[in-house]
């Protein structure tokens, strides 16, 4: 073998293994000593190529048969402790570094058509990232409450403290789109839009911005900046549709039309009188939140029992609707089958 000697891995080298796939890293090859019988029951691409007859002059290494893949070693790893370790979960729940870590053992999944694994990264993915309105609304209370607890325990808050505990919604948009895994990109893409662009991921341990939440924003190519700057004024839009939406007239007294028409300029006036024109109301818009408010403020001695009914289920229903848009304001071609 040409080049520095290979690294046998620590623990994914077997002695009784009767075959050597090499990974070649920056730093070197690494050996990894298997079964070829595990690797065939899990990948058919490994099955139909241990099936063919050994040529002559087949690489040795240990005195078994050795094979050089182009692959990294970690994702390698990776890759093989699914097989080795059935049912043991490979990552964390709301790790914010899975789903780049995950990307290079989902293009592993996919090139050797391992599709067990195929499917469970792609439903960790789905289960760290909002699918419902429903969802949208307790994941951003999950955020607020997480950031409220590490402010209240910390004598010097730093993203570094919180933001182990929160997934990252652009590198998730990056494996999502990259594998074709759209449940998630509606509520990932929201999310990013009323996140802070000054808060970068590189710079998240070092540079407080109090309750802002840091962001991959450098994995976002073109056409996912331009969906997002689409959406970010699809929301602003909602936001100021809405102010004429829960201005209706009440039938009822003019103390409940009062409280209406304060409730809809309360939650849903964003104007700034700072930004020019019709960007005053595109900063960071976020309507589901708003209206989640509202629907929790609807219960008050201002409304009449029927208008407070009546107003939380408008709100309940506008949020349905809101999340139903969210495909068509971030451009997102997702089928009805796609979409929860």
């Amino acid at each position: 073998m040409d080049g520095p000697p290979p690294t046998r891995h620590a623990f994914l080298y077997f002695p009784d293994g009767d075959l050597v796939l090499m990974a070649a890293g920056r730093d070197g090859k690494v050996a990894f000593r298997i079964h070829s019988s595990v690797l065939g029951r899990h990948s058919p691409v490994f099955a139909d190529m241990m099936a063919l007859p050994m040529a002559e002059g087949t690489d040795k290494y240990d005195g078994i048969p050795s094979v050089d893949l182009q692959d990294d070693p970690h994702d390698f790893e990776l890759f093989l402790s699914s097989m080795y370790k059935p049912g043991h979960p490979l990552f964390k729940h709301y790790d914010p570094d899975f789903p780049v870590i995950a990307h290079g053992v989902m293009g592993l999944a996919r090139k050797y058509q391992v599709d067990d694994l195929l499917s469970a990264i792609t439903n960790h993915l789905v289960q760290q990232w909002p699918c419902s309105a429903a969802e949208l609304v307790q994941f951003q209370e999950t955020v607020r409450q997480t950031i409220r607890t590490t402010i209240e325990f910390s004598n010097e808050p730093t993203y570094g403290i919180y933001q182990s505990k929160l997934p990252e919604p652009a590198s998730a948009v990056r494996l999502a789109m990259d594998f074709d895994i759209p449940a998630i990109l509606p509520g990932a893409f929201y999310i990013l839009a009323t996140m802070n662009r000054a808060c970068v991921w590189t710079n998240a341990l070092g540079i407080w911005h109090g309750s802002d939440l840091p962001a991959r924003w450098n994995v976002l190519d073109e056409e996912d900046n331009a969906r997002l700057l689409e959406g970010q004024k699809a929301l602003a839009k909602e936001l100021l549709r809405y102010q004429g939406l829960f201005r209706q007239q009440s039938r009822h007294s003019r103390t409940c039309q009062k409280e209406w028409d304060r409730l809809a300029k309360h939650y849903f006036d964003i104007s700034d009188p700072n930004l020019p024109g019709d960007m005053r109301a595109i900063r960071r818009a976020d309507p589901m939140h708003r209206l989640s408010l509202l629907f929790e403020d609807c219960v008050t001695g201002e409304l009449c029992a029927d208008c407070s009914h009546g107003l939380r289920v408008k709100v309940k229903n506008t949020m349905l609707d809101l999340w139903d848009s969210l495909p068509v304001m971030f451009n997102l071609e997702i089928s009805q089958t796609q979409y929860p």
